[in-house]
């Protein structure tokens, strides 16, 4: 049916006059689109912009098709001259915010996202995406020991998120935006540190304007609940239950109370092994095992080495599981085999780690 659909809009295009067959040229670079043909779609679409360069939806659609391709520069250029014919197409301004986000202009995203909010603050995907642009702002501001900028950033976002849930609770996605937010405060230090939590985020409560200061224990504790909300209502994502393990396990590394910390790692042990039943084939959740497994307080090494091993098998490429388990080996006192284990990245055409160099003495 497609393909007959496709054959039609060509021959019309082919055999009618560009002025007389703009929608076909329309419809034609439509069809390409849903077969994932970008490049000939963007073809069909400055077709009819030829022959009414005033037609909003054909510039949508271009930049759809240049996005598609990942034309980003293109696509950003064909939005924005959509918005010039109508600037109140919320549609355009959300993907000019979204793209700009997408190549790395964060400022200037927050800034796109923030016009949309001021002409429709209930417009979810705006305050989703606003919070994404400032939670990736606030990721590079960590590298550069921001740490200010950083609690900052984490309340802004919080803040919009609490506005989000309000109004779309069952979003798993707002929820696991809150948790990736909360997580970020493991990379700080303990000292000083509060961040300002809306209640709405605490206790589902109305009055998202007020706030609770939070240390960095209960950030974390946070993180792993907003993470639990998000499995609530996608219990099936293998992606959650790797965040939620890894989140128990940045919490037991922040507590001194050992039987705490034994009950955290092995709730992050279970959340793993739910993931990993969810999607065996992924290897950066059996290596997320084996780190955990190697623990002290845990200390399962034969768990561990299963984990990094099908972590490898899986993937043969996966330096990071090839060197967790030379340190498996090394923790185990086995130094031949951790010299083997550390020989392998160097066949993958990596530099070889220092360690291994340590080894021959």
């Amino acid at each position: 049916m497609q393909e007959a659909n496709l054959q039609l809009l060509k021959e019309v295009t082919e055999s009618v006059a560009l002025d007389s067959c703009r929608w076909a040229w329309l419809r034609l670079g439509l069809a390409y689109l849903d077969t994932g043909d970008s490049t000939a779609a963007v073809t069909a679409f400055q077709s009819a912009l030829r022959s009414d360069p005033n037609d909003l939806h054909c510039w949508e659609c271009l930049g759809d098709a240049y996005s598609s391709r990942g034309s980003y520069t293109a696509a950003l250029k064909a939005y924005s001259k959509a918005i010039e014919l109508d600037p109140d197409s919320m549609y355009c301004m959300y993907q000019v915010a979204s793209l700009k986000q997408t190549v790395g202009q964060y400022t200037e995203s927050i800034v796109e996202y923030q016009l949309i909010l001021e002409r429709f603050p209930d417009y979810v995907p705006a305050l989703k995406g606003y919070a994404e642009a400032r939670l990736l702002q606030a990721k590079a501001w960590l590298l550069q020991y921001l740490d200010g900028r950083v609690v900052d950033a984490c309340e802004v976002i919080l803040e919009t998120l609490a506005r989000a849930v309000g109004l779309q609770p069952r979003f798993s996605c707002l929820w696991k935006l809150a948790a990736d937010t909360c997580s970020l405060v493991r990379r700080l230090p303990v000292e000083g540190l509060l961040v300002g939590v809306p209640d709405r985020l605490l206790q589902q409560r109305s009055e998202e304007r007020h706030a609770s200061l939070l240390g960095k224990d209960a950030m974390l504790s946070l993180a792993s609940k907003c993470y639990g909300r998000a499995l609530t209502l996608q219990p099936d994502c293998s992606n959650l239950w790797h965040d939620l393990g890894v989140s128990y396990y940045h919490q037991a590394l922040c507590t001194e109370k050992v039987a705490q910390k034994t009950e955290l790692l092995n709730k992050a042990v279970q959340a793993l092994k739910k993931a990993i039943s969810l999607n065996p084939c992924d290897h950066s959740l059996w290596n997320a095992l084996g780190v955990i497994a190697i623990s002290k307080e845990i200390g399962k090494l034969d768990l561990a080495q299963h984990a990094f091993l099908k972590s490898i098998e899986v993937e043969q490429s996966n330096v990071v599981a090839w060197t967790n388990l030379g340190t498996l080996y090394l923790i185990g006192k086995n130094p031949q085999l951790a010299h083997e284990a550390f020989k392998v990245i160097s066949y993958l055409e990596y530099s070889e780690f220092i360690i291994s160099g340590l080894l021959s003495f």
